[in-house]
């Protein structure tokens, strides 16, 4: 078919560019001619421009991603090539001012339906509201391009129910108008999904997945002080800049924070930090060396020329780790992927999937509390006692199953009823402990590591890379002895997230735990004490906290020792406390009691839950007069136990609280 317009002089006099890549013009081309595509290319492969040229060629072209943080970036670019580009999200108008976004989400619409706009990035949480249904019909869209395509299906690793909304404005167009579907993480399962969202006759373009300038390698560390200090030297010898995963937001904030003491500029990056714009400034501005972060900077930070990916900590899936370490090398240039492998850490994992696991009761809940009223979602995680994750994935599978509807008010209301049994409830958990399962074996795989990836990916036909540490042998990282020592000190206690603040000060000063309390030896003997009868904790954990007081807090400074009273431990941790105390010579003092009888904390499924069991509980039977406290309680989980007894310290005067526990969840990281 010959065509009106020449795409490589396209490239070439408004795009800058040389050549394409390989399958980009065979996408473009088929686009252009009006059909339907599933692309799963590779991160960095260019799929911008793909939709960039049919914008130029067609004229209005709408967008559908999930990366908010990049939606201004990616307008200003296409912006640069000369394309009339805008975007819709929430981040616009006035903040906390919903009028003022609705302004400028019409005023947007509004030149696009004139025909003034070439390229619409938008938001798929912005089709549920009543602006979008109105302009819907008036917008001359010529062609719809769908990024992040696994979000669309429930079988892909970061699906979201928004993106299942697509599928309605797809099924408006006519069939002439060509969908385009993007994504570099799609199994076959994902892949047949998503043929089904964008429409009849849908045809898949497949590339090679293999990342031929990343080279991957493991390396196995046996505890979390060899885990810091390989990161450290690995960071040091590198060149570049890079990016270290970590599983938790207070690991990210603990490793940065060992790295900077190594001298290396680093800084934690996760979802509470209110100043993430600014580090993501510094990081794309070179003035970082490294960013450790949890998965929140994958989808908010576009930057080519990242030389290293270390993950820190074992990821959960596959298909979030090729996600991740596709951040590395997107310039083409040679970069570093780097897996350190601690086997205890694939426990957490195994919390977080289990910890978002909703019981058959959490779906009885939630169907019972939409059964006499429409409610928005914190209203049904307060109703309901759980958490904003459970209640998100019982509300998705209600969804799915057709029982659910949300309405452009934020409203879900059930549409018939429901019989649990008959939900696959599941699915989504089961699957992820598949996917978690080849995590694991690829730590062992002892073939090419990228290939191990791109079959699992759908890429059959994917060559052995030559790089990784399978193919080839590659220098070992060189951690001197003194940086061991270091970074063994730093981590042989871990910290208690605690950030509670009280009239605008914090309550506590820095806290520790022993250690942690799954798979160690402190973990199994609070346990024999707590659940087993084996009577008091044994005097070795009585030593253990002597010496963890002694190493890390200004022991001297001290002036008393108290205790959490007890939910189901009985004396446990007031007689502990006493030996503590006396090995110290401190007084020990028996001042916080508890008002009424509460149900022990692991019993509630959300945080609001837990609150409420404790607000108001605990009472101090002392004034205080400033003195420095170091409180102490068996194992630190959530924070709100601790967060409510030492508000009540401090409202009864006193001075500095120390926090000390003898063991801490690897949840409690979180």
């Amino acid at each position: 078919m010959t065509r009106p317009v020449d795409l490589k002089a396209i490239l070439r006099e408004e795009f800058g560019l040389q050549a394409f890549k390989p399958g980009q013009e065979e996408a473009i081309s088929a686009v252009l001619d009006g059909e339907r595509l599933l692309l799963v290319q590779p991160t960095g492969w260019g799929k911008s421009l793909v939709y960039q040229m049919v914008a130029r060629v067609k004229g209005l072209t709408v967008v559908f991603s999930p990366l908010r943080a990049l939606m201004r970036d990616q307008a200003a670019k296409a912006q640069g090539f000369g394309l009339r580009a805008e975007f819709i999200n929430s981040d616009q108008g006035e903040a906390d001012d919903p009028a003022s976004r609705q302004a400028v989400h019409r005023e947007i619409l509004e030149r696009a339906a004139q025909g003034m706009v070439d390229l619409l990035l938008i938001a798929p949480e912005r089709l549920d509201n009543s602006l979008w249904e109105e302009f819907v019909p008036r917008l001359p869209i010529k062609a719809m391009v769908v990024d992040e395509a696994h979000c669309i299906s429930v079988w892909g690793h970061d699906f979201r129910p928004d993106y299942r909304r697509i599928a309605r404005v797809v099924q408006l167009l006519p069939q002439s108008v060509p969908v385009v579907a993007v994504t570099a993480t799609a199994t076959e399962s994902v892949e047949q999904d998503v043929l089904i969202q964008i429409g009849q006759g849908a045809r898949v373009i497949r590339g090679p997945l293999v990342r031929p300038n990343l080279a991957l390698r493991t390396i196995v560390v046996d505890n979390e002080g060899e885990k810091y200090a390989n990161v450290a030297a690995f960071v040091k010898a590198a060149a570049g800049t890079g990016i270290v995963y970590a599983a938790t937001q207070a690991q990210t904030e603990a490793l940065a924070l060992f790295l900077r003491e190594q001298g290396i500029e680093a800084e934690h990056y996760h979802s509470a930090r209110p100043d993430r714009p600014e580090v993501e400034r510094r990081f794309m501005a070179n003035e970082l060396k490294v960013v450790v972060a949890t998965n929140a900077l994958g989808m908010g930070v576009d930057k080519p020329d990242v030389r290293f990916v270390i993950h820190a900590e074992f990821p959960g899936s596959p298909l979030h780790y090729y996600q991740e370490v596709g951040r590395a090398g997107r310039d083409g240039q040679p970069a570093d992927v780097v897996l350190l492998y601690k086997a205890n850490d694939v426990e957490l994992q195994r919390h977080f999937i289990a910890r978002s696991k909703p019981l058959e009761e959490h779906y009885e809940r939630v169907i019972q509390a939409l059964t006499s009223e429409a409610l928005r979602l914190r209203d049904l995680e307060a109703h309901c006692g759980l958490s904003e994750n459970i209640v998100k994935r019982v509300l998705t599978d209600l969804m799915l199953d057709g029982a659910l509807a949300k309405d452009k008010d934020g409203y879900y209301r059930l549409l018939r009823a429901v019989n649990v049994q008959g939900l696959d409830i599941n699915a989504s958990h089961d699957r992820r402990l598949e996917e978690l399962a080849v995590m694991e074996a690829y730590a062992a795989h002892d073939g090419c590591r990228m290939r191990y990836f791109t079959q699992f990916l759908g890429d059959p036909e994917g060559q052995a890379c030559g790089r990784c540490d399978r193919c080839v042998s590659l220098p070992p990282v060189q951690v001197l002895p003194d940086l061991m020592g270091v970074a063994r000190e730093f981590t042989e206690y871990p910290k208690l997230s605690l950030r509670n603040v009280l009239k605008g000060e914090p309550i506590f000063a820095s806290g520790y735990a022993v250690d942690y309390y799954g798979h160690t030896r402190v973990g199994e003997l609070v346990g024999g004490s707590k659940y087993e009868g084996r009577g008091d904790f044994p005097d070795e954990l009585v030593e253990a906290v002597v010496r963890l007081v002694r190493a890390r807090l200004p022991h001297e400074d001290i002036d008393a020792v108290t205790f959490m009273p007890p939910s189901e431990s009985g004396p446990l941790v007031e007689n502990f406390a006493r030996k503590v105390a006396d090995r110290l010579g401190k007084p020990l003092m028996d001042t916080l009691t508890k008002t009424r009888l509460t149900v022990a904390q692991k019993g509630f499924a959300s945080r609001e839950g837990k609150k409420r069991n404790l607000k108001g509980v605990f009472k101090c039977g002392d004034e205080l007069y400033g003195k420095n406290i170091l409180l102490l309680d068996d194992v630190f989980d959530s924070g709100i136990t601790m967060a409510e007894a030492g508000k009540v310290l401090k409202e009864a005067g006193a001075g500095v609280i120390y926090p000390v526990t003898i063991a801490k969840t690897r949840l409690s990281d979180a």
